[in-house]
């Protein structure tokens, strides 16, 4: 779909939003977007935007009401201004009168001054600066770094596999590994099959890096279908619709959580730095 200097830009003015096949809410959730992502609008219609996601090139359907749309330099300024990213699994933010109004999830970049989170629409909520970490303070992907960021991933274990699921109310496969790799500021192709192409090819898995499973075709062709991210030797944590949430296996047959699916079909690692 063609997209110029004209097309719209918006901003995600809501905590998470379905983003779905068709504009309707009986349609497919295919991915979703969380708050401060950009987009551009390619259409609107009834209530609903068709919208590309900047940072994956993701295109589908979004409630208008989700979005700020705006002019390029104001996205940029945006995102200029995101100073912060959310450490806890969901960030509580409520109104001035210190009613409850929403939650955050993990890995969401913010804009924030003290305990004042603005959006992109202006609005401000209250926030436990506790719930945040500053920008220059997110660890990056290095073994220091990932060794942090693990120890944050294990709190989803048994969190609910959601398809198209980029937070902890429900990950995909690919949306835990995503958010995993977002809090270290790293932004990686929203499918498992696209990261599996774009990272570095590695031997020996160490922590953090991209576990990826797949059948082969009668030509001994796989195509990668689920992702997981390393724990370092055998064992490894991912969402998947087997135990049907985040949750832990291992390579190892002797262990309580080997799956020998898993094992036959692993098609190699990779890494992203």
């Amino acid at each position: 779909m063609l997209i110029t200097e004209s097309t719209p830009w918006a901003i995600l003015n809501r905590p998470i939003e379905d983003v779905r096949r068709a504009p309707t809410l009986h349609s497919e959730r295919i991915t979703q977007a969380r708050l401060g992502e950009t987009a551009r609008v390619l259409e609107q219609s009834s209530g609903w935007a068709k919208i590309r996601l900047e940072h994956d090139g993701y295109i589908g359907w979004a409630h208008e009401n989700s979005i700020f749309v705006c002019n390029s330099s104001a996205a940029a300024e945006y995102l200029s201004a995101c100073n912060a990213v959310v450490k806890v699994p969901l960030a509580e933010a409520r109104k001035a009168d210190g009613a409850l109004t929403q939650k955050i999830a993990f890995a969401t970049r913010t804009r924030l001054e003290g305990d004042r989170l603005t959006l992109p629409d202006g609005r401000r909520w209250i926030v436990n600066r506790s719930d945040f970490l500053s920008a220059d303070e997110t660890p990056p992907p290095t073994p220091a770094g990932i060794a942090q960021t693990l120890e944050l991933i294990r709190r989803f274990a048994g969190v609910p596999y959601l398809w198209g699921g980029r937070s902890p109310y429900g990950f995909d496969c690919s949306g835990l590994a995503g958010a995993f790799y977002a809090f270290m500021g790293v932004t990686l192709p929203r499918d498992a099959d696209q990261q599996f192409e774009a990272g570095e090819p590695v031997e020996h898995a160490e922590p953090g890096d991209l576990l990826f499973f797949g059948e082969a075709d009668e030509d001994g062709d796989a195509h990668i279908s689920h992702v997981a991210i390393s724990l370092g030797g055998d064992e490894f944590i991912h969402a998947n619709a087997t135990d049907w949430g985040v949750s832990y296996n291992s390579f190892d047959p002797q262990s309580p959580v080997y799956r020998k699916w898993l094992h036959e079909n692993h098609r190699g690692a990779r890494r992203f730095r």
